[in-house]
């Protein structure tokens, strides 16, 4: 299975499928917003003055930006944020990526500034939008999924060559862990980001190699795989009006000049317009 160029960019950092709008967002190094339908090529682009780490869906439609210090509530009709009421939980670290359970919970990845090893951290922010350490000792926490049924939590730290399945607790939002479900070949790469199709089946972006690979979690072997023409993949989530498609972010970043020759559409958004399958809807916050 091969993905498409679908926008030609020279950088693209966090990805956010919007069902509500029909779009899909994506930030750059540079920290600007950008917007894009698919089946179309105009482009919206905001810079809202922050430093911005991950991104979200409230359940109002409104877009949640991440950064070092807080995560708020982009309006994209006037482009104002609403003051920060999710704080980290200590200084020298930032949120680094998140995503959102059934109740409307943020689970968000919490990593050093220094990047010390095993120092970082996921963190639940609960109703009370107050965070909760859920594991500690990681070191780049990277892809989180749930269930189809939400009685399982999938989690990958970038460092790791193991995809691990904790039992969730729906009503308290709390853990346990269960087993490692998928290991990962050194040969496909490093994970990157994690999403879960309506098959129950977690589709893992692989850096260095430029693949996203479909595993069985039940049985941890890989289905299949999905190629782009470029090394370093960042994530991946499923987009279109029926989760149909597979939308794949990639990086320039820790490329060399020779390298660049050889990938010159790294940092661009790929696409594979028929998986076969449909992806789960993304989960919305409801803490803010």
């Amino acid at each position: 299975m091969t993905a498409a160029l679908l926008h030609a960019s020279r950088c693209c950092a966090s990805l956010l499928w919007h069902a509500r709008r029909s779009s899909f967002f994506w930030t750059d190094a540079a920290d600007n917003l950008y917007e894009k339908g698919l089946g179309n090529d105009k482009v919206n682009t905001w810079k809202p003055g922050m430093q911005i780490s991950l991104l979200l869906e409230d359940k109002s439609g409104d877009v949640i930006l991440g950064s070092s210090q807080h995560m708020v509530r982009f309006d994209l009709i006037n482009g104002s944020l609403s003051p920060a009421t999710v704080q980290i939980p200590e200084g020298g670290y930032q949120y680094n990526m998140a995503a959102c359970d059934c109740s409307g919970r943020i689970w968000a990845g919490h990593i050093p500034l220094n990047r010390n090893a095993y120092g970082a951290s996921l963190y639940c922010l609960d109703q009370n939008a107050r965070p909760r350490k859920m594991i500690g000792g990681l070191t780049d926490p990277v892809g989180i999924a749930w269930s189809v049924e939400n009685e399982r939590m999938y989690f990958v730290d970038r460092q790791c060559d193991s995809v691990v399945s904790y039992f969730f607790q729906k009503s308290s939002g709390d853990i346990s862990f269960e087993r490692v479900v998928i290991k990962l070949p050194d040969d496909l790469g490093i994970p990157s980001g994690m999403t879960i199709d309506k098959e129950g089946m977690l589709w893992i972006a692989l850096s260095g190699t430029g693949l996203v690979g479909r595993w069985d979690p039940r049985n941890g072997k890989l289905i299949e795989t999905v190629s782009v023409p470029v090394p370093n993949i960042t994530g991946c989530t499923f987009a279109g009006p029926n989760l149909g498609s597979l939308v794949i972010t990639t990086t320039r970043g820790n490329l060399t000049d020779a390298q660049l020759k050889k990938y010159p559409a790294s940092g661009s958004i790929f696409v594979v317009e028929d998986t076969g399958t449909g992806g789960m809807a993304l989960n919305k916050a409801s803490i803010l």
